[in-house]
């Protein structure tokens, strides 16, 4: 999945996160990846989104704050 128009800031980067890693496995179902290879896979598919390359650490960290609210959610598996 591709995020043609990247919603701006850290809040929009974490919309834009959840969106594309729910697609992801919509996309590959049974992928078997471990939660922290597909965060990496997530943010590749990512990678031209403006917070994500102006903050690459925030957005990492951020991105693990996600994953823990959509395992929280029951929106993907532990």
């Amino acid at each position: 999945m591709r995020i043609d128009r990247p919603l701006p800031g850290p809040d929009g980067f974490g919309f834009d996160f959840d969106q594309v890693w729910q697609a992801y496995d919509r996309e590959h179902p049974g992928h078997g990846l471990s939660a922290e290879l597909q965060k990496r896979a997530v943010l590749e598919l990512l990678a031209e989104h403006p917070w994500l390359r102006e903050n690459g650490h925030q957005a990492s960290r951020l991105a693990d704050f996600r994953i823990r609210l959509l395992l929280r959610r029951g929106a993907i598996p532990e």
